[in-house]
């Protein structure tokens, strides 16, 4: 990843009432980033980085939209974001991260954050995400409601499997 260093973040002489960074995050920050889940995108993104206990806890609040796939007739939509996350980083001898903690080298003690911005971002989009009811591309809504109306006719294969559920429910009786 090809980032500038808009995103590198320098923990050696942080003021004791922290920092704070703002970005606008559009669709050149993704497509540096070379990946396919999110491509498009308009957001907020702030940063708020301070010094607790050894650690430096790194606060990301993130708003904007970005476009995805709509999970019902394939069409792009916009998804609206909102989340705030925070990241615990210390310094260390070399770099690790287990998920819940960074350990970045003491000798080099800089953070470049797009990657965790990114994660911040992928984290925050629903599982599921549909145009409102009656916004679907029409000829995928069509063939939806058409496929729906098929299926929702009578199926007599279950009358025979209904017929042994009611006997067995009068003998139970």
């Amino acid at each position: 990843m090809d980032t500038t260093s808009r995103f590198e973040i320098c923990l050696n002489g942080l003021p004791a009432e922290g920092i704070t960074r703002h970005w606008a995050l559009d669709d050149s920050f993704f497509s540096a980033l070379d990946e396919q889940e999110i491509e498009h995108g308009n957001l907020d993104a702030t940063l708020r980085v301070e010094q607790k206990s050894g650690t430096f806890v790194f606060t990301f609040d993130v708003q904007g939209t970005i476009q995805a796939t709509c999970d019902r007739c394939l069409a792009p939509m916009s998804v609206p974001i909102e989340t705030q996350q925070t990241l615990e980083v210390k310094l260390g001898e070399t770099f690790e991260d287990d998920g819940e903690l960074i350990t970045i080298p003491a000798d080099h003690p800089t953070l470049d954050v797009a990657w965790n911005l990114y994660e911040v971002i992928a984290l925050a989009i629903p599982i599921y995400h549909a145009h409102p009811e009656g916004e679907c591309e029409s000829t995928m809504d069509d063939l939806l409601r058409q496929h729906n109306a098929e299926t929702a006719q009578h199926d007599t294969r279950w009358d025979a499997l209904k017929g042994l559920f009611d006997k067995d429910q009068d003998n139970n009786k």
